[in-house]
């Protein structure tokens, strides 16, 4: 439902602000050169002759093509011959090194006119977490199912690494992956589901009495949109209910969203600010915001008590799915864009082609 919703969303908006839908066809071609550079203090050696591999993705159609050249002894390479396509295209280069495929940002035809050079950097990696940060986080909390279920609560984590190396290391439940990130969720959450085409594979979840969530996608350092993080669990709910969870990092910007019908938020870390009516949605949600940073490894506590009116649980599936969807989509938009409303479009399907390029990598992890 809720990816219905997006895509409805983007091709509304997409046609009135970006005109005609730009198809999957070659306008000329271009010439891409690049530079592998060892981005890692005391990093290897990038060895000679590397291979490096073009993609070229569209957020409509997915992966349309790819290219693979060896890199010349300098680290540098040329793709040449490359079918230029207009703004709904996004090419990526890649590279396996310390283990791992590593991938610049999505770019476009025009990054590259403008760039001239596509710098590729590539680091080792480590087991630690201590440069990574959750820069913002979202809480939505779902009274509609609350005497079926209790409460549904989704879940956003948008996080950065400000190192040079890239979190790769071993986990208790599947030592046949690794993983780059790790959480907990709090104690009693239950039909844990991750969000996107991807989350099944990308994903691993240990269950028990205080589940914990483990990522296989990579942190990139120096990326310039957030490593997202989007799920959903429920939470047993009689009146009232203690959300507890420590974070291996710091925590900045977490915000409680919260109906507005008898329902309370109280913790020392929290405080109201102003409510909000997402577009679309009956319902207004009090919004409570993280007073300070956290630190790594401390708990990030609150409390939600009441019980909500009648009016908040009679919601249709669609006014689930859309407030939920519209809130989300409020928190992410305010972070990247300000306010300006065709680069949020840009922004978005940027966002989209990053998400394909993980649907497409989960089965190439490691592999050249």
């Amino acid at each position: 439902m809720r990816r219905c919703l997006l895509a409805c969303f983007l091709f509304v908006i997409g046609g009135l602000l970006a005109g005609p839908t730009v198809s999957a066809v070659a306008q000329d071609t271009l010439t891409i050169q690049g530079q592998l550079v060892v981005g890692s203090l005391d990093g290897s050696p990038i060895p000679s002759g590397l291979s490096v591999e073009l993609q070229m993705v569209s957020v409509r159609d997915g992966l349309l093509q790819t290219q693979s050249i060896p890199t010349n002894a300098d680290g540098t390479f040329t793709f040449v011959n490359v079918p230029r396509f207009g703004p709904e295209i996004f090419y990526t280069v890649s590279a396996v090194y310390a283990g791992l495929r590593q991938s610049t940002p999505p770019f476009s035809a025009d990054d590259v006119d403008e760039q001239g050079t596509i710098e590729l950097r590539l680091y080792e990696t480590t087991d630690q977490l201590s440069k990574l940060e959750i820069a913002q986080a979202t809480t939505q909390i779902d009274f509609t199912d609350l005497q079926q279920v209790g409460l549904k609560i989704l879940l956003e984590l948008q996080v950065f690494n400000l190192g040079d190396r890239i979190p790769y290391f071993a986990n208790e439940v599947d030592p046949t992956r690794l993983v780059t990130f790790h959480f907990e969720l709090p104690v009693g959450a239950y039909n844990i589901a991750p969000e996107g085409a991807s989350g099944a594979q990308r994903f691993i979840i240990q269950e028990g009495v205080i589940p914990v969530i483990y990522d296989t996608q990579p942190i990139f350092p120096g990326w310039p949109t957030p490593h997202v993080i989007r799920l959903s669990y429920f939470l047993p709910y009689e009146g009232s209910a203690i959300i507890d969870q420590i974070f291996p990092v710091s925590v900045r910007n977490f915000s409680v969203w919260v109906p507005e019908n008898e329902i309370q938020v109280t913790g020392d870390l929290f405080e109201r600010t102003d409510d909000q009516q997402p577009e679309g949605s009956r319902l207004t949600y009090h919004v409570y915001q993280q007073k300070s940073p956290l630190p790594a490894n401390e708990n990030l506590k609150f409390t939600v008590a009441g019980v909500p009116e009648r009016a908040a649980t009679a919601k249709s599936e669609n006014e689930r799915g859309g407030s939920a969807l519209v809130a989300l989509l409020g928190v992410l938009s305010s972070l990247i864009i300000g306010g300006a409303v065709g680069y949020w479009l840009w922004v978005s399907r940027r966002k989209s082609a990053l998400a394909l390029m993980d649907d497409l990598s989960q089965n190439d992890k490691g592999t050249s």
